[in-house]
């Protein structure tokens, strides 16, 4: 319309024609319709698009939330592999590179920093190996993959490839995970050993208990049948020998299981009161004595003159005591000797140590003689005797008393084993007097 107006307007003006002042005004009034018209259309469309543009900032604005507050690590490169943007996450995952991290850094620049944090003997590769394993896998994403680093942490990362020829990396902390991996993975290897240590122990048991059992069955029914004469017989007093013997062994074995079993269980009571450190050492010494000359061992006894009393319980003592003479006894050859030593620590505490010549054990395998149920060779084990509860009984009874037991041994030299009780539980001369 405004297009006919213009041509009216332009004869008009070189006299070409006369000018109808009505059709003239329709014109104008048809012109300035058709612009109203064309403003109205130019509003709405610009209406619209605002409110498009505002629900896209939106969108946006909804997705950088949700990227910044995913749980995981974020980033976007582009086609020349370089990082678009990222999410705070990432950065705390990756924080020993951090300050690399930041808008335009190049994968291979990132790959570089990383490789000196990384954790490489875990998969068995040098730096460089890992570094070019690394660059090619995040240009040919193959699925998920884990990352150990130095400070303990371990990363999942997850990539894929844009429309675009980009990459989007997701990077997941496992370290908790894989933390709990690890201690259940450390729990079945302990319930495993328990398990292998309980299996030895039946076995042991089996032989230890039939041993005896076998002499006292063997012995009485030869003394019941007469077998060799009637009971006046010189050498059926020789087998009652052996019967006594058998058995005793027998209470031995039993007792210590059952007092190991107790202490297990924290039922074991202590009845300490204030004793002189000769009496469970002579008690000891006594039991042992008989033992010792049939091995052909010299017995030694070495206390300081003046050993304060202390707090103890004088049979868990004495029991103490015995199990480490019967094991120097046990593990020294003929002609060796086991000594008996108390003395006070420049502390105020009490120190009882058993030495002997015998075959000793290797540093590593302490602890071993310390566990319970814990023979160091089996091929030992069945020469000398005995389930492996000497040691840890008495390591057991004497942390009863508060007290430490520690062992220096060296193959082929023998073993001395320390009892420390400290100050707090010696040196009461006159609680023991009255």
């Amino acid at each position: 319309m405004h297009k006919l107006l213009q041509r009216q307007l332009e004869k008009a003006r070189n006299g070409k024609a006369d000018v109808d002042i009505d059709t003239l005004l329709k014109l104008v009034d048809g012109a300035y319709g058709e612009f109203e018209t064309q403003r109205r259309v130019l509003a709405h469309t610009h209406n619209v698009m605002r409110e498009e543009h505002s629900q896209l900032n939106a969108r946006l604005s909804r997705l950088r939330d949700g990227i910044s507050q995913m749980g995981a690590g974020f980033a976007i490169w582009d086609s020349e592999d370089r990082l678009v943007l990222c999410n705070r996450r990432l950065h705390e995952i990756l924080s020993l590179i951090t300050q690399v991290i930041t808008p335009g850094v190049s994968f291979i620049e990132l790959a570089h920093r990383t490789t000196p944090f990384v954790a490489t003997g875990a998969t068995n590769q040098n730096p460089g190996e890992w570094q070019a394993e690394r660059i090619e896998r995040h240009r040919n994403p193959r699925g998920p993959f884990e990352v150990a680093f130095t400070n303990g942490r371990h990363i999942q990362v997850w990539e894929e490839k844009t429309g675009e020829g980009g990459i989007v990396s997701l990077y997941f902390d496992i370290t908790d995970r894989k933390q709990a991996e690890n201690e259940l993975r450390r729990a079945k290897e302990a319930a495993e050993g328990a398990n292998q240590s309980k299996s030895q122990f039946l076995a042991n048991m089996s032989h230890e208990l039939r041993t005896p059992l076998n002499a006292v069955l063997g012995f009485s029914e030869v003394m019941l049948y007469e077998l060799i004469g009637p009971l006046g017989n010189r050498r059926y007093r020789d087998y009652a020998k052996d019967i006594h013997n058998a058995g005793s062994h027998l209470l031995e074995i039993i007792s210590d299981i059952l007092d190991m079993s107790k202490i297990e269980a924290g039922h074991h009571d202590v009845d300490a009161q204030w004793i002189e450190v000769t009496r469970p050492v002579g008690s000891a010494m006594r039991l042992i004595s008989g033992r010792a000359r049939e091995a052909g061992l010299t017995l030694v006894r070495q206390l300081e003159p003046d050993l304060p009393s202390f707090y103890a319980d004088p049979r868990l003592i004495k029991q103490v005591l015995l199990n480490l003479l019967s094991n120097a006894v046990k593990f020294t050859p003929r002609g060796g000797k086991v000594t008996m030593s108390a003395s006070r620590m420049p502390c105020g505490g009490l120190l009882i140590r058993v030495t002997d010549t015998g075959i000793g054990m290797a540093a590593a395998d302490i602890p071993l003689a310390l566990k319970p149920f814990g023979q160091i060779e089996l091929i030992l084990s069945r020469k000398h005797g005995g389930v492996g509860l000497g040691l840890p009984l008495s390591k057991r009874l004497v942390e009863l008393h508060e007290g430490t037991l520690d062992i220096a041994s060296t193959p082929g030299e023998g073993t001395s084993v320390s009892v420390y009780f400290p100050p707090e539980r010696v040196g009461h001369q006159q609680a023991a007097a009255g």
